[in-house]
């Protein structure tokens, strides 16, 4: 009598398993697959075009003179200064001759001896204007031990770059900007979150549009794109 009761027993359970893997199947079935998350690839902000104008300011090897003509296909409009002699400057930079050849092949031009904030007196500098100067890590260099004194004398070289900057920059519509606010929330959330563009304002002739702001004692320049 044992043996059968065993039998039943085992046919229970096979039975149960079938019905344990109908039922899982049925779920599967029911619950739609999940979507592959799509993963947003941001296309590099990079400010210029085949035909804007620039003026870089304190460049050191180059490269970065480089970088911008490599991505740009030209270096037509573009005028790369050092505020090195060129003598100097070969001796800090061993790549300098291959980054200056490169940006000249492709249309650049390149000056020594300019001082950012003497830019009126660069003569090749005269006449020109330019919508977009760039002046990358600007610092005086100073090596001034007294934290207020160093902090004094930088701040002298960016309103003098910024004051001498002003006569060489285009006048024209000012470029609107996204910006980006990191969100403080949970981990879930995207990192950041866009802004809407303001709205161009275009400059009418009879206006003059402020290209001086002052924040905190110091004046900066503000930047208007042809």
């Amino acid at each position: 009598m044992a043996k059968p009761k065993r039998v039943r027993n085992r046919a229970l359970r096979v039975i149960d398993k079938i019905k344990q893997a109908q039922h899982a199947q049925a779920k599967a079935k029911a619950t739609p697959p999940k979507q592959p998350t799509k993963q947003v690839v941001r296309k590099p902000f990079f400010p210029y075009t085949p035909s804007s104008t620039i003026l870089l300011i304190g460049e050191g090897n180059f490269s970065f003179a480089h970088s911008i003509a490599t991505r740009l296909g030209t270096a037509s409009n573009i005028v790369a200064t050092a505020y090195d002699s060129e003598l100097v400057a070969r001796q800090k930079y061993i790549d300098v001759d291959d980054h200056i050849q490169a940006f000249e092949k492709l249309g650049g031009t390149v000056l020594f001896d300019v001082d950012g904030t003497q830019l009126h007196a660069c003569e090749k500098l005269k006449g020109r204007v330019f919508s977009h100067i760039v002046f990358n890590f600007p610092h005086a260099g100073a090596g001034i031990k007294d934290q207020e004194r160093n902090i004094k004398v930088n701040q002298q070289l960016l309103v003098g770059f910024f004051n001498s900057a002003r006569p060489l920059l285009v006048i024209g519509t000012v470029k609107p900007t996204v910006s980006k606010v990191r969100k403080l929330q949970s981990d879930d959330d995207s990192d950041f979150d866009e802004q809407p563009a303001p709205k161009k304002r275009r400059t009418k002739a009879k206006d003059k549009p402020p290209s001086v702001i002052e924040f905190d004692g110091i004046q900066a320049q503000v930047v208007y794109d042809a």
